[in-house]
């Protein structure tokens, strides 16, 4: 029998299921662990659903969906607020992860040796780095700044 998604339709199945056990707070932290990925007969395969809006769903349910599409909002609307002191870079990360989401979990940044945290700290850094150009651009020109200071 052939698979859709290399087998990921088969994840994303038992994900569903077993968040339908629990859809305010799903699963728990250990959807996907080793001991979990056992029990379907994917250890070594799958550590996670390969989607980070299932794999969120399923593990922490609607609260974690919720917490998690809040997060990814603000990081786009500071990605869009910084884009011209950035040159585009902080828009261009965004649009990475982003797309990223669809078959992996970047946003899921339990172990600080990824690629994928590596990404996220890298998005960070450049908002932090934008945001000190225009603090330095600010005291020179003396203009408004595009983002709210607190005083």
């Amino acid at each position: 029998s052939s698979t859709l998604f290399t087998g990921r339709e088969v994840i994303w199945s038992i994900t569903i299921t077993e968040w339908a056990h629990n859809p305010i707070f799903g699963y728990g932290p250990g959807l996907w662990g080793d001991e979990f990925s056992a029990m379907h007969g994917y250890l070594g395969i799958a550590s996670n659903a390969h989607n980070q809006l299932l794999d969120t769903l399923g593990a922490s349910g609607y609260l974690g969906v919720a917490a998690l599409l809040v997060y990814f909002f603000v990081l786009l609307r500071y990605a869009v607020l910084l884009a011209n002191m950035s040159n585009w870079v902080s828009v261009a990360l965004i649009v990475f992860i982003g797309v990223r989401c669809i078959s992996e979990v970047p946003l899921k940044t339990i172990n600080i040796t990824t690629s994928d945290f590596f990404m996220h700290a890298v998005l960070i850094g450049v908002f932090m780095r934008a945001m000190n150009s225009q603090v330095k651009l600010n005291r020179v020109v003396n203009v408004q700044p595009l983002l709210p200071t607190q005083s």
